[in-house]
């Protein structure tokens, strides 16, 4: 399994202290833990500690332990299935599309011609989730039951004052309650 090398900051200079991400993630260099994060500073399985990264000349960086995270590439299809290692939110996330309509120098489009795009994009969105949600879609693997279970309405679009047209879906929170979130506007 190939090895990917990210750069992360660590916090603290003892392994004891739970301060970054690795640390509260699991396992340490190689040594076999819990797949869970505990106050003892471990990293998740697969995961390693690489080289000390020299930050010293950097202004933006205060600390003085920093070191390499690498992290084992894994396919999306595992990352899905790796349902206890998931940190479940009770939100989902949006994508910003503006992204998407800018020409190669970052101009936009006039303003309704923009506001037309914008509308077109969402309606294809909500289509295309609905599609990823209960009827499978190529190219996308098979959403989960943990995610599906959370949502409980199909995506439909609405006017919105400040951001346009948006997709919403109806979201269930852990305590059940139901909230319309905007996904995509």
């Amino acid at each position: 399994m190939a090895k990917d090398k990210k750069k992360k900051k660590k916090k603290g200079s003892s392994e004891g202290n739970n301060n970054n991400f690795a640390q509260m993630m699991g396992k340490d260099s190689g040594k076999k833990r819990k797949s869970k994060a505990t106050s003892g500073g471990e990293l998740p399985f697969g995961v390693s500690l690489g080289n000390p990264i020299d930050r010293s000349a950097d202004q933006l960086f205060l600390g003085t332990d920093y070191r390499e995270v690498l992290i084992p590439e894994r396919s999306w299809e595992e990352i899905l299935a790796d349902i206890e290692h998931w940190t479940p939110l009770p939100f989902t996330h949006g994508i910003e599309m503006e992204l998407i309509i800018a020409d190669d120098n970052g101009n936009y489009p006039p303003g309704d011609e923009m506001v037309f795009r914008m509308k077109e994009i969402v309606k294809d969105a909500i289509k295309i989730m609905d599609q990823i949600l209960y009827e499978g879609r190529e190219g996308f693997l098979p959403v989960p039951d943990y995610i599906r279970q959370k949502v409980t309405a199909r995506p439909y679009g609405r006017d919105d004052l400040e951001k346009g047209y948006a997709m919403d879906i109806r979201y269930r929170l852990p305590d059940g309650v139901e909230v319309d979130i905007d996904t995509f506007a």
